[in-house]
Order: C-alpha cells, then sequence, then structure tokens
C-alpha cells in the first residue's frame, strides 16, 4: 500500500486525518506547510487552488481538498 501525502498544518484540521490514517494503520507522509509563506505562493496554488489545508493526495493521484465529516 502506497502512502498518502498529506499536506497540512500540524495544530489544524489536518490532525483528524492524521489521527484516522493513524488509528486505520494507512501509510501517510505528513508535508508540514507554512500557513502564511508556503500556503499563499503559486506552487501550492496548483495543488490546491483554495490555497487552504488540509489537501490529500491519494496513491492514485487524486486530490481531496476537504475533510468536512
Amino acid at each position: 500500500m502506497e502512502p498518502i501525502l498529506l499536506y497540512g498544518v500540524p495544530a489544524g484540521s489536518s490532525m483528524g486525518l492524521v489521527a484516522a490514517f493513524e488509528r486505520l494503520g494507512q501509510p501517510y507522509c505528513l508535508c508540514r506547510v507554512d500557513m502564511f509563506t508556503e500556503m499563499k505562493n503559486d506552487a501550492y496554488a496548483r495543488i490546491n487552488d483554495r490555497q487552504e489545508t488540509p489537501v490529500m493526495i491519494t496513491d492514485e493521484g487524486r486530490v481531496l481538498t476537504e475533510t468536512m465529516a
């Protein structure tokens, strides 16, 4: 099983995904994003045009940008 790529802020809403991945034993790679610099640059906007976190990229390359549940 390939790890899921997760872009997020350690103290933010990304931690719900981290907790779920840990509980399920799902491999993941957390890429910490600085809210004031990296999240507002063009490279991050290409990943998520809303420039928010979390962003999850599955092993199939699917990009999910919200964790409302």
